[in-house]
């Protein structure tokens, strides 16, 4: 390995007109990153959640394993909704069983119209229980607790983002009385009072990595790739070959996923994709995570009832109106459908992962994402037989490549437990968790 003519600091930037770039791992960086990780290198978290359940938590879908596969261990077989992950099978952890039992009126009190969507986000990555009225009152998510526990190693702490507006009500329809907003518009918590809005403008989102938004955009003035020219000019002279090769595939990946939002967000006339918008995401996210901005990211895929339709999946009709199948296998199988096109955007993030190198490695072994929604069978508003799903291998300490089979009822918090330990984090408990499950 050829280092170059001088060491460089982990966080060396490009800087100028107001912009920097962090930089991903280099050669020229391997000293400084020795010595700071030798035993620990770092390890990313993202939780995608996407609302409305799955078609295989119903009856139907269970008995068909539409979602969740019929062998537990490492033997399973791909099923319908999950096919697109086959390729990363070996990263996948497939958790059955589990139940969001924050999600569940536990007294009269607590049960109406539209409850379930109303505090069923806020219990996500809280294992909580929402609180109805007399203000907000959740829990710390496990996104925030890992980030502090991390705290001032990354310039950006976390990142909450998503991809419909949180004000949107869906429907026009009224929301469950009692019930504050914020607990269906966040899945990210600070603490049991302080939930973390998603931020759904992608220029934004770019603005908060690398200084301004992209070019056009808020009166942005240039390209940001433009305005470090002098400063990555004067750095590749101390770089190896390699390295400068590193270095431009990383500002042309930046300028493309500029070029692509201020496009993106710029549009007239015409309605934004879905996949689209999820993969433009995406690869911020990769950017972020390959240059060590943060560590660690949430992504709310949808609100509840939302009345979206995906033109780009091939399935006809909203959203919500298609999660109430009424137990009927044809408008089940139509949903599963969907499910699947869902999946399919988180697979374009998980490959993108596999793909980007992370010194010796690749940033999905230095990971741990999280995919599910807080509701089984949509339809009648179950909070059991979760959709859930693990990809990455935190550095080594997730096997992967298993289906594991937990008991009915298991709490969804256990595997957030577990999840925890995996990031390094001694906890005995977390949410409503009764005991970790071997990842």
């Amino acid at each position: 390995m050829h280092i170059g003519l001088r060491p460089l600091h982990r966080r060396a930037l490009l800087t100028g007109g107001g912009v920097a770039i962090a930089l991903p791992l280099l050669d020229a960086m391997v000293p400084s990153i020795a010595r700071r990780f030798a035993a620990e290198p770092p390890v990313r978290f993202v939780a995608f959640e996407m609302v409305h359940g799955s078609a295989g938590s119903t009856a139907y879908g269970r008995e068909r394993h539409l979602w969740s596969p019929a062998e537990a261990g490492r033997a399973f077989r791909m099923t319908p909704i999950l096919e697109s992950l086959g390729p990363l099978r070996n990263g996948l952890t497939i958790v059955s069983n589990t139940a969001l039992l924050g999600a569940i009126s536990h007294d009269p009190s607590e049960a109406g119209p539209g409850v379930d969507h109303a505090r069923s986000s806020a219990c996500f990555l809280t294992g909580a229980h929402p609180r109805r009225g007399h203000g907000v009152f959740a829990g710390a998510s496990l996104d925030q607790i890992y980030a502090r526990s991390i705290q001032d190693e990354t310039p950006v702490p976390s990142l909450q983002l998503g991809i419909e507006d949180p004000d949107d009500a869906g429907n026009g329809q009224p929301w469950a009385d009692g019930y504050d907003a914020a607990y269906r518009q966040c899945i990210s918590w600070a603490d049991a009072a302080t939930p973390l809005r998603p931020q759904r403008r992608l220029s934004a989102a770019f603005a908060t990595l690398f200084g301004r938004p992209p070019a056009g955009m808020s009166n942005s003035t240039g390209s940001i790739i433009d305005a470090v020219s002098d400063s990555s000019a004067g750095l590749r002279r101390d770089l190896s070959v390699p390295d400068r090769r590193r270095i431009d595939a990383h500002l042309a990946t930046i300028r493309d996923v500029e070029q692509r939002i201020a496009a993106f967000e710029s549009a007239v006339n015409t309605a934004p994709l879905f996949s689209e918008h999820v993969r433009l995401l995406s690869d911020l996210l990769v950017l972020a995570f390959a240059a060590d901005i943060t560590r660690v990211a949430t992504v709310k895929l949808g609100m509840d009832r939302s009345q979206r339709v995906y033109s780009e999946s091939g399935v006809d009709g909203p959203f919500h109106i298609l999660s109430h199948h009424s137990e009927e296998p044809e408008k089940i199988e139509a949903f599963g459908r969907l499910n699947a096109f869902h999946v399919r955007q988180f697979a374009y993030f998980l490959e993108r992962l596999h793909e980007t190198a992370d010194g010796a490695s690749n940033l999905l072994r230095q990971s741990v994402a999280l995919y599910g929604s807080p509701i089984g069978d949509s339809h009648v508003h179950a909070h059991d037989f979760l959709p859930l799903i693990l990809a990455g291998h935190a550095g080594g300490r997730i096997a992967g490549g298993q289906h594991i089979m937990s008991a009915p009822g298991t709490p969804m918090a256990n595997v957030l437990l577990s999840v925890a330990h995996s990031l390094g984090m001694e906890m005995e408990r977390f949410g409503d968790s009764t005991g970790a499950i071997a990842l």
